[in-house]
C-alpha cells in the first residue's frame, strides 16, 4: 500500500532529523490515505519543530479524531 510505504519513508527521514523530506513523504501518505493517525501525529511533530503551532495542533486534532482510543496522543 502506497500510503504505508510513504509513511515509512517519512518516518525514516524524521528519525534522521530531515524534516523537509519527512514532511514530503508524510504529505504523500496523507494523499493516499488520510486516515493513518500516526502520519498526522508525525506531521504535528514536524510543524511543532518548525514553530508552526497552529498546524501542529490541527494535525494532533486529526490524529485524536482518527484514534481516540490511543491515550498517548
Amino acid at each position: 500500500d502506497y500510503a504505508e510505504a510513504y509513511h515509512n519513508a517519512g518516518n525514516t527521514y524524521l528519525q534522521l532529523g530531515d524534516f523537509k523530506n519527512a514532511k514530503k513523504y508524510f504529505d504523500l501518505a496523507v494523499k493516499y490515505n488520510p486516515r493513518i493517525w500516526q502520519t498526522h501525529q508525525d506531521l504535528a511533530i514536524i510543524h511543532f519543530n518548525a514553530k508552526e503551532y497552529t498546524q501542529a495542533a490541527h494535525e494532533l486534532e486529526l490524529a485524536i479524531k482518527l484514534a481516540p482510543q490511543v491515550d498517548t496522543l
